[in-house]
């Protein structure tokens, strides 16, 4: 089971990595991810099952990460650091 810093669990999670956004500048991020199975593919992270994001939040480091649904642009997830 993949497990984050927010306090969610991700039971049914296809993905196996960890991420240092410590060195990331505050700012608003949007979020691609990789595929490399039997083809190399990317593309924006998007929600296609309108999950919650409202308590998808945490504060690390002095610093305050949030993400949040934009649905201007194809319903894609973004990151807040504040």
């Amino acid at each position: 089971m993949a497990s984050d810093n927010f306090g969610k669990e991700k039971k049914l999670a296809w993905y196996d990595k960890e991420l240092d956004l410590s060195d990331l500048p505050k700012g608003r991020y949007a979020i691609y991810i990789t595929n490399r199975s039997n083809i190399y593919d990317y593309g924006e992270l998007s929600d296609v099952l309108f999950a919650d994001l409202s308590k998808a939040s945490g504060k690390f480091n002095d610093k305050t990460y949030k993400f949040y649904l934009n649905e201007d642009l194809r319903n894609r997830i973004e990151l807040e650091i504040k």
